[in-house]
């Protein structure tokens, strides 16, 4: 089963090529530091270490002072996210092609397709969310009467669609990342990649999604007994704490790093190849013809030039 081999490869590339949890710590640390800045403009700092709760509904907390620090907050976490998260996918490409990566490699792809990026996350929310949107105005539209069916209706609806929509997308990102394409068309690609691979692609959906369920029991067992240390001892709670959250990291790049893997192991069967050959053969006829119709205006232009000159002869 090469969904295995898969699998196991991407194992071994995360163990050996530690540095690819930096992006994650480093969005990790930033995603801290701008909180406590914007804890201790907006004085949510003071109210936690208080426990004064009145404040959340005070005129101060409220203001537009504050609405603006919020804003801004949600702004730069997103920026600095998106980049480190592109980043990430580019070291994972090189982990999957070449076996080793670098940082730097990381923020040069980060640089080079953040705007990609960026742009295929604002299509991939879309979808997402805008249907679930549609479907909940329509269920409760026609149901008004009965408000638990219409719950009941959507939440199926949201379990159903969820599915749906993951598995379609499940290679958009590798698609982005290992053919240099554009949002729109990397979107297309991937749904072409899911038609012609179904098999290939439940089974790698599968995969990672029975891997994010064996975690999550764990990260509940787990938590459950931070809880219970947390009464005897806090250092030994903030240490499972992290061991948790650097579990839970691990457990999130092995999962991007097998799905980009998956993706490889399944162009092999030459699909995506013969559709990039085709469009690179397309892309070179049109540089040929742009090349013929140059040539062909530069002799006119010559004949031109030599019939003024023997007219004037």
């Amino acid at each position: 089963m090469k969904e295995l081999v898969s699998a196991k490869k991407s194992f071994q590339l995360l163990r050996n090529n530690k540095i690819i949890f930096l992006p994650n710590l480093l969005m990790f640390l930033s995603n801290l530091f701008f909180l406590a800045i914007f804890l201790k403009l907006t004085g949510l700092a003071d109210v936690l270490f208080n426990l004064y709760f009145n404040y959340f509904t005070s005129a101060a907390f409220l203001s537009y002072k504050n609405l603006g620090y919020l804003v801004g907050y949600l702004l730069c976490i997103a920026a600095i996210d998106n980049f480190l998260t592109c980043s990430k996918y580019g070291m994972i490409k090189d982990l999957v092609l070449k076996g080793k990566t670098s940082l730097k490699s990381g923020f040069k792809f980060g640089r080079k397709h953040y705007f990609t990026v960026a742009k295929v996350h604002l299509l991939v929310f879309g979808l997402i969310v805008i249907p679930i949107l549609i479907a909940a105005g329509l269920i409760f539209t026609l149901i008004p009467n009965q408000i638990l069916v219409a719950r009941y209706l959507l939440a199926f609806f949201m379990i159903v669609y969820l599915v749906y929509i993951s598995i379609r997308l499940l290679f958009v990102y590798p698609v982005m990342t290992f053919e240099d394409e554009g949002a729109y068309s990397s979107l297309r690609d991937d749904i072409h990649f899911v038609k012609s691979h179904v098999h290939h692609t439940h089974m790698t959906w599968l995969f990672a999604i029975g891997v994010a369920l064996v975690f999550s029991m764990v990260k509940k067992m787990m938590m459950s007994g931070q809880e219970q240390l947390s009464q005897v001892t806090i250092a030994v709670a903030v240490l499972i704490g992290l061991v948790i959250i650097l579990i839970e990291m691990g457990v999130s790049i092995w999962e991007h790093i097998f799905i980009f893997e998956s993706y490889e192991e399944g162009k092999k069967s030459g699909t995506v190849k013969r559709r990039k050959v085709v469009r690179k053969k397309a892309v070179k006829n049109k540089s040929v013809k742009k090349k013929v119709a140059k040539r062909k205006t530069m002799t006119k232009k010559k004949k031109s030039i030599k019939r003024k000159v023997a007219k004037k002869k």
